[in-house]
């Protein structure tokens, strides 16, 4: 059974793959912790985005097949990613810089560069690969 949705939902999914995201790494002023995590809230909702958009094409690849076993193998893969993110951004670092005023910013920064590498990894298979940002991929390595 396909799925459906609104006119409204495909309309912003596709305005949302049509206009690409800067991930230029912002000012981070005079190195205060406060602009550091301004700073890195931008680059990770930045990489949010760009994910979330990958994530969405190849979605949108499979809504009229959605039992089919590349979907839910993909399904599977992104939430061990998700395990995986939280385990070593969220635990792993908090414990590691637990006490300095540095982790918010480790842990941020780490959340956006595995998102990054994580849109590279979903990036060959997208159908809709020319809304990708090659050079993201090429910096994230």
């Amino acid at each position: 059974m396909p799925l459906s949705c609104s006119k409204e939902m495909f309309v912003a999914l596709f305005l949302s793959l049509s206009f690409p995201v800067d991930t230029q790494a912002c000012d981070e002023g005079n190195g205060n912790t406060y602009a550091m995590i301004a700073c890195a809230q931008e680059s990770e909702e930045k990489a949010k985005v760009k994910l979330d958009r990958v994530w969405a094409a190849i979605a949108l690849s499979y809504v009229v097949r959605p039992e089919d076993p590349v979907w839910l193998a993909l399904q599977r893969s992104q939430n061990a990613w998700e395990t995986y993110l939280n385990a070593e951004c969220n635990d792993y670092l908090n414990e590691l810089f637990s006490g300095g005023s540095i982790r918010a910013v480790m842990i941020i920064h780490c959340r956006a560069n595995l998102m990054i590498k994580r849109y590279c990894s979903l990036y060959p298979p997208n159908p809709l690969k020319e809304y990708l940002d090659r050079r993201t991929c090429l910096k994230a390595g």
